[in-house]
């Protein structure tokens, strides 16, 4: 995860992300390492999630992107209450 400063503070939206995320999939086991240090794993993670970035912004108009953002902060809000 990326942070808002040097304290490790994340971004709201991730961390709404990551708590939905934990969620649904209750066997994960938090790490945190410092990003963009060369960590060979982050590195990785950080290549799939460009990747997959890239693929979504392909293949979605700016309209159907915001909508798609909306809805899933929207869910993310509902499941968190």
């Amino acid at each position: 995860m990326c942070s808002t400063s040097n304290k490790g503070v994340f971004d709201p939206e991730q961390r709404c992300a990551a708590s939905v995320f934990a969620t649904i999939h209750r066997k994960i086991h938090w790490h945190w390492v410092k990003g963009h240090a060369g960590h060979t794993d982050n590195e990785r993670c950080d290549e799939l999630a460009n990747e997959a970035i890239a693929a979504v912004k392909a293949s979605h108009t700016p309209a159907q992107l915001k909508m798609l953002l909306e809805e899933f902060k929207a869910e993310a809000e509902a499941q968190l209450l």
